[in-house]
């Protein structure tokens, strides 16, 4: 094995890509205030002098591994890492969005409140497809927010007409 001084300046190439400069330092921040001290593998540069000690940071038992190896697990742990921060990120979104889903189903049920207060007045005679408040109930009802009851109870307080009801459930209100 052939070594040499990283110059601190020129790319490095590691087993799995080459690194800038930036990119090696952020790879191996020890590495900012002093030359490190790199193995040559043909053309592949393996970081030697401190490779233990980052394989210490990640809880890897190089007993009895080569370099290229310890290399391989570093690089495994720091995807296991970054897989874990992901999915993380990721879950952490679908909560977020579970909390939104929460929040309009808790508005839908508000409405309903503030319609069953409302006094009975007699329905329109035709549908108004083009009314607001006619396809956001319907856009309720299909995706589940609310039931048939509901809809009746937009019935008796006038909201909508017996034939939007129609329109909406498929099936003629009682």
């Amino acid at each position: 094995m052939k070594y040499q001084i990283w110059d601190g300046q020129s790319p490095v190439k590691c087993p799995l890509k080459s690194l800038t400069k930036d990119e090696f330092l952020q790879e191996f921040p020890f590495a900012k205030n002093q030359k490190v001290l790199l193995g040559m593998q043909g053309d592949t540069a393996v970081e030697v002098s401190n490779l233990n000690i980052v394989a210490g940071n990640y809880d890897i038992d190089t007993t009895e591994m080569s370099d290229n190896e310890i290399i391989l697990a570093i690089t495994e742990k720091r995807n296991a890492e970054k897989i874990a921060q992901l999915e993380a990120i990721k879950q952490e979104q679908f909560e977020k969005q579970e909390l939104l889903n929460d929040q309009y189903l808790r508005d839908c049920n508000n409405e309903l409140s503030v319609l069953a207060m409302l006094p009975d007045v007699e329905p329109l005679s035709e549908p108004v497809v083009e009314d607001t408040r006619y396809l956001n109930y319907k856009w309720n009802y299909d995706n589940g927010y609310w039931n048939k009851t509901a809809l009746k109870l937009t019935v008796r307080k006038g909201m909508i007409s017996k034939e939007e009801y129609q329109a909406i459930v498929g099936e003629v209100y009682k």
